[in-house]
């Protein structure tokens, strides 16, 4: 039997609860190889979709307002960018490979999130295909509801690996336990915080240690 292939999953929403509208950004990282996926909604679209929850009891808007997570914030709900979609690797032999962009800036028309390239992109790797997260409940959610709105199948298996929990049970912490609390070897930053791409990052170094999966080296 051939090794499962696992992929760190971060997601970006504008509400806790799931909805056809609530995903605006999505990193994916494939830990063997370092290869990454990255997708975002326009972000007039994504500050639309963050506004009209503001009066639902899981909005995200006072979240995102935080001084902390401004930076963030900016990038998905301000300005003009357009759908997009990209690639790259941890490690590239060059450059250009992390800001090879795959897809189109332009108007998409519906305003969706590009999810039929990720699809592709994950069915590019052989093996049984694994969502891992932490938690994996939320982000599934949110990419699973994401998936149904444009009736188009999840590219992984069932299975799922939750990073909190196989933590806090390892190491007898509680579940409720922050990141700080997490042994050093496990601790890894974001090198921007709340940014799906960078989380996702982050999340595949932790999950390395703990599946035993060497650090990539450089791919073109």
């Amino acid at each position: 039997m051939s090794e499962p292939t696992y992929f760190a999953v971060d997601v970006e929403t504008v509400r806790t609860a799931p909805t056809s509208q609530s995903l605006v950004s999505i990193g994916v990282v494939e830990l063997a190889t370092g290869k990454w996926f990255y997708t975002a909604l326009d972000s007039r679209t994504a500050n639309n979709w963050l506004q009209s929850e503001a009066s639902n009891k899981d909005s995200a808007c006072d979240w995102w307002a935080r001084d902390e997570n401004e930076a963030a914030a900016r990038e998905l709900f301000q300005g003009d960018q357009l759908n997009r979609w990209e690639v790259g690797a941890e490690h590239p032999s060059d450059t250009a490979t992390l800001a090879m962009l795959m897809g189109s800036r332009g108007d998409q028309g519906s305003v969706t999130l590009l999810v039929s390239y990720l699809q592709a992109w994950v069915r590019s790797f052989s093996g049984e295909r694994v969502f891992v997260a932490a938690p994996a409940s939320f982000d599934w959610g949110h990419v699973a509801a994401a998936f149904a709105a444009q009736d188009i199948p999840m590219p992984w298996s069932h299975r799922t690996l939750d990073v909190r929990s196989w933590i806090c049970a390892k190491y007898d912490l509680p579940i409720t336990c922050s990141r700080d609390e997490w042994p050093a070897e496990l601790r890894h930053e974001s090198e921007f915080a709340h940014h799906a791409l960078y989380d996702a990052l982050a999340l595949a170094k932790t999950a390395r240690v703990l599946l035993d999966i060497p650090e990539p080296e450089a791919v073109s």
